[in-house]
């Protein structure tokens, strides 16, 4: 049974040959993601690609703005590195269509793939009626290299 078939099949509560293994973040198929592109973690990935059940995590290019929508927001932002601690911090500010201006903070660690938001862009309710009035534009996605994680 391929993986494919054993996760559809599991999915439709279908008997499988075994049961499926994923690894979720760890995404095996997504030549362009961290973990395939960090050579400390190679082997692992090989194991992945060889012994379990991938689920492909994509992000195919888009033309999103913010907040999900195509809506155009002026966003910008400052970044600082403080090299000794190999902490690079990220201050953004966005003009909502009231006019407010939203602010949050996020901080990410050399080789450490986590981004930790220490600053929430959503503070007040004002906050949260002015994240929402964004105006939803469908996001138009590229799927043209769905071929490289189709498999």
């Amino acid at each position: 049974m391929t993986s494919r078939e054993r996760l559809l099949n599991a999915i439709r509560c279908r008997p499988v040959d075994r049961v499926p293994i994923n690894t979720y973040e760890l995404c095996a198929r997504n030549s362009q993601s961290f973990e395939n592109n960090q050579p400390s973690y190679q082997g692992l990935m090989q194991f992945i690609r060889e012994h379990t059940d991938a689920v492909a995590m994509w992000n195919p290019a888009g033309n999103g703005v913010f907040a999900l929508s195509a809506h155009p927001t002026e966003i910008t932002y400052t970044r600082e590195t403080e090299a000794a601690r190999g902490l690079t911090t990220t201050r953004y500010q966005a003009v909502m269509p009231s006019g407010r201006v939203l602010r949050w903070t996020d901080k990410v660690y050399k080789d450490v793939m986590t981004t930790w938001h220490t600053e929430h862009i959503c503070k007040t309710l004002q906050d949260v009626d002015d994240f929402l009035s964004i105006p939803f534009v469908p996001v138009a996605y590229d799927a043209s290299d769905y071929a490289r994680i189709r498999n």
